[in-house]
């Protein structure tokens, strides 16, 4: 959609969620934003917007947004309230009311500046709106370039997303959210290990799966706002990016290439998903427990599972006791070693060959 404008434009939704998108034009010098109808852009469905709740005036070659004090609840960029004048740069998304307008610009990538109106910036300041570009946290981006689907992402899409994560962490035992919880949050983790729990109306509780770094949870939180369809607990000290819905949604629009390759991953999961169902009904008991061990790992030998015979029995749909004793075979067969809390495979080939 960009690439069809030469000019700037911003994108929004209006009442009824369609997506509205306004140029600014290359001759105009003034757009205004507000709840009333002689305004350029009219949020009439907005109650928390003014009548004239602020404009985008263009500053030189640069578009601004100004709020001059009057509005009733401010005007905002990226979360910070603007105060006199901010220069806008591509992708920065200015908050009116309610209503979230995202700046697009073709060609032009600057950092936000406040300066006071009708006060021209020092040449200092103009050098550094000219040059200067945003920088993201380097480890977040290099989290994320391991991890689907933002693995696709060239370095810039990459710093899109970073921007809007913010790191957490979690002690053993803790959850990141329970089934039924109200998804407003997506995470990457980036250290420790997590499990996925769904719990029967009986009580009886199955695990999906457990995961370690690089893997992106609580996704479907994007999409629409049904509650949280598992429990995810650290079953050690662990790290995430967290990344709310809302700030995922704006990059998502505003970046269709990182929205394509999320819709990837997800199909991706669907078909994985389809996959472990057949499976875990027509596979026998050794088969599933070797599925189980063969998911924590690449595929190399000398490979660590860091997981209980409980935690193993979970995945596999069996009991504790039936995992112990596979096990005890295998370890007899020099296939692996069992240890406190752990299983290290020493033929991940010969394990495969459980599954059929």
């Amino acid at each position: 959609m960009a690439g069809a404008i030469a000019t700037p434009f911003i994108v929004y939704r209006d009442g009824g969620g369609h997506e509205k998108l306004v140029a600014l034009d290359a001759n105009g010098t003034r757009l205004t934003i507000g709840r009333g109808d002689a305004t350029d852009v009219w949020l009439e469905w907005d109650r928390e917007a003014s009548r004239v709740h602020a404009a985008l005036e263009r500053y030189g070659a640069e578009w601004t947004v100004v709020d001059d004090g009057l509005s009733r609840n401010g005007t905002f960029v990226n979360g910070a309230r603007v105060d006199g004048r901010r220069l806008l740069h591509d992708g920065d998304v200015v908050r009116v009311g309610t209503t979230e307008l995202v700046y697009q610009s073709p060609d032009i990538d600057h950092p936000s500046q406040t300066f006071e109106p009708g006060v021209a910036p020092t040449p200092a300041l103009r050098d550094a709106l000219t040059t200067a570009t945003a920088v993201a946290d380097p480890y977040m981006v290099e989290l994320l370039s391991r991890t689907p689907p933002f693995s696709r992402l060239n370095r810039q899409e990459l710093g899109r997303v970073a921007d809007v994560a913010v790191p957490r962490s979690y002690r053993c035992g803790e959850a990141l959210f329970r089934e039924g919880d109200l998804g407003d949050t997506c995470y990457v983790l980036a250290e420790g290990s997590v499990r996925v729990t769904r719990t029967h109306s009986d009580g009886r509780t199955i695990a999906l799966a457990q995961l370690r770094p690089p893997a992106l949870l609580g996704e479907l939180a994007m999409f629409g706002s049904a509650p949280r369809s598992a429990t995810v607990e650290a079953v050690e000290n662990t790290r995430v990016l967290g990344i709310l819905a809302s700030d995922m949604r704006r990059v998502l629009m505003t970046r269709p290439v990182i929205a394509m390759a999320l819709l990837d991953e997800l199909a991706a999961r669907v078909r994985a998903a389809d996959d472990q169902v057949s499976q875990r009904s027509f596979r026998n008991v050794p088969g599933r427990i070797a599925e189980a061990l063969l998911s924590q790992v690449d595929g190399e030998d000398e490979a660590v599972v860091a997981l209980t015979h409980a935690a193993i029995a979970d995945m596999a749909s069996t009991s504790r006791e039936t995992v112990s004793r596979f096990l005890g075979q295998l370890e007899k067969a020099g296939v692996l070693t069992t240890g406190r809390r752990q299983v290290t495979i020493h033929r991940s080939a010969d394990l495969r060959n459980y599954i059929y």
